[in-house]
């Protein structure tokens, strides 16, 4: 029997920021509003995707 895989060497591209940063200026990354949107994009299938902040347990 032969198996054949491909290693995916190549890491997904992460983009986050705030949903709504609420500071004095719009870009000053301050914000009493903890929501945060974000993409992910990767050439091959991501099955699963997990995350915390701050070594907290993601949820």
């Amino acid at each position: 029997m032969e198996i054949e895989f491909t290693l995916d060497t190549i890491a997904p591209e992460i983009f986050i920021e705030l949903a709504n940063d609420t500071g004095d200026s719009l870009d000053d990354k301050i914000t009493s509003d903890t929501t945060i949107i974000g993409t992910v994009s990767d050439p091959s299938k991501i099955v699963s995707l997990t995350g915390n902040l701050n070594n907290n347990s993601p949820e």
